[in-house]
């Protein structure tokens, strides 16, 4: 397309090293959602479900005000070594780009007690000139091998985390492993409320994913009206993780990322919340980490 003097393409340009296959995969994702008109903007999560097909989630880094939690929570992902992606700013600071998505490479401790994030800008630019930066003078040679410092603008850079923390709004990440177990249920739901139980034959990683059409697959003019709400109890009656919503996005998740959960039955409950006016089409996707379960309508 032509901008007064100058071309630009409608998707991403080849690469520095001249590889196409980005813009091959960004067209082919375009068509999954219509055009390219229809993949402006949006969370990291949306493209991470829809190119892995795994449990994907996404973490609130809370600006800042859980730092240790926050710590604790990605540095079990990272170690996993699971891709993220970290949305940017909340306050715009030191070069950084709002708006924009950046990738979470890594998080690590130093020795001298200094926890860091590794982060990189998709666009192969660091542009990035705060604390820890490449040009920084916290660096010692020591903590640079620590570290896996490498001085060039290749778009990947440190922070420290209490920084990043503050600077991005979450964590997109895909629970991207080899899974024992995974069973599907396809569910057409014209009542409010279902139940299913799920059982966990051993204490293990279990994730469900409730998936249907994102507002994506449809013209801008169309809203599918997606209004389903997961929720998970143990057998005490405790809630698991957090509520999964299914609404524009096209999914929902449950489960603890990276956490083991207890052997055990579980309820799952799917709540059509527009079940007057409309059935609920979705599919309930399970994932048992290391020993395959079950679920079933109750």
């Amino acid at each position: 397309m032509n901008y007064g003097t100058r071309w630009y393409t409608w998707s991403t340009a080849a690469s520095k090293g001249g590889a196409w296959w980005m813009p091959l995969l960004e067209k082919a994702y375009a068509k999954l959602d219509q055009n390219y008109e229809r993949i402006i903007g949006g969370m990291g999560y949306e493209g991470l479900r829809t190119l892995t097909g795994m449990p994907t989630t996404y973490i609130s880094l809370k600006k800042g005000s859980d730092v240790e939690g926050s710590w604790t929570q990605l540095k079990r992902l990272a170690d996993q070594n699971f891709p993220m992606t970290t949305p940017c700013c909340n306050k715009g600071r030191w070069g950084l780009v709002s708006g924009h998505a950046y990738t979470l490479l890594d998080v690590k401790q130093l020795s001298d007690g200094t926890k860091l994030a590794r982060v990189r800008n998709p666009w192969s630019s660091e542009r990035y000139t705060g604390p820890w930066s490449d040009k920084s003078d916290l660096w010692t040679d020591k903590l640079k091998k620590e570290a896996g410092y490498v001085n060039a603008n290749d778009g990947a850079f440190f922070m420290n985390f209490k920084d990043y923390a503050e600077e991005f709004w979450g964590t997109s990440v895909a629970l991207y492993q080899k899974y024992e177990g995974f069973q599907q249920i396809n569910v057409e739901q014209k009542t409010r409320t279902v139940t299913y139980t799920v059982t966990n034959p051993s204490e293990q990683e279990l994730y469900i994913v409730g998936e249907t059409y994102s507002g994506r697959n449809f013209p801008r003019t169309c809203n599918p009206r997606n209004n389903y709400v997961l929720y998970m109890y143990d057998s005490s009656n405790k809630m698991v993780g957090t509520y999964g919503f299914i609404g524009r996005r096209g999914f929902g998740f449950i489960g603890k990322a990276g956490e083991k959960l207890p052997k055990g039955d579980y309820k799952l409950y799917l709540v059509n919340q527009s079940y007057s006016s409309q059935a609920a089409h979705v599919t309930l996707n399970f994932y048992w980490k290391d020993t395959a379960g079950k679920a079933a309508k109750k």
